[in-house]
């Protein structure tokens, strides 16, 4: 058996043990969460059935970013989406995030799209290179520079 004097340092030495774990751990997952980002801009005249803030933001099926905020834009008929495109996925992308700056244009042919789920009613947005007839709605406000264009869903409502 072990002397009685020599279980509190077994027990302090278990604490220290969870503690430092437990530190580790939550320091992994902040670095984590703080990567570096992008903000880009979408403006759907359309209800975005299912999207949220923390909703992703997908080019051809892969995550490259998160919805921010959803609010409504300045002439209060479209919604002004808010996303964060993280650098890593948009350096695998091709772009150039040194070049990019705060507010960084985006190629013409980017577009963005709601995409909804029809059994579940969950939505994300999809960017994705868009070689359409050159058709496109004109905003009634000036956009930020870093504004992705739109394109609208093909989502119908069933009801």
């Amino acid at each position: 058996m072990s002397a009685p004097g020599g279980r509190w340092k077994l027990g302090l030495f278990v604490v220290a043990g969870v503690a430092v774990l437990l530190f580790g751990l939550m320091w992994l997952g902040m670095a984590r969460l703080q990567r570096p980002v992008h903000i880009a801009f979408a403006f759907f005249d359309e209800p975005l059935v299912g999207l949220e803030p923390g909703s992703p933001v997908k080019f051809r099926g892969v995550s490259i970013g998160v919805v921010d905020t959803i609010r409504l834009a300045v002439d209060k008929k479209h919604l002004q989406v808010r996303a964060a495109l993280y650098d890593d996925r948009l350096a695998d992308l091709g772009f150039d995030t040194a070049a990019l700056g705060p507010e960084c244009e985006f190629p013409a042919d980017l577009r963005a799209q709601l995409v909804t789920s029809y059994l579940t009613q969950t939505s994300f947005v999809l960017v994705d290179f868009y070689r359409g007839d050159g058709a496109d709605r004109e905003l009634p406000f000036a956009p930020p520079k870093n504004t992705i264009r739109t394109v609208r869903s093909t989502f119908r409502s069933v009801e």
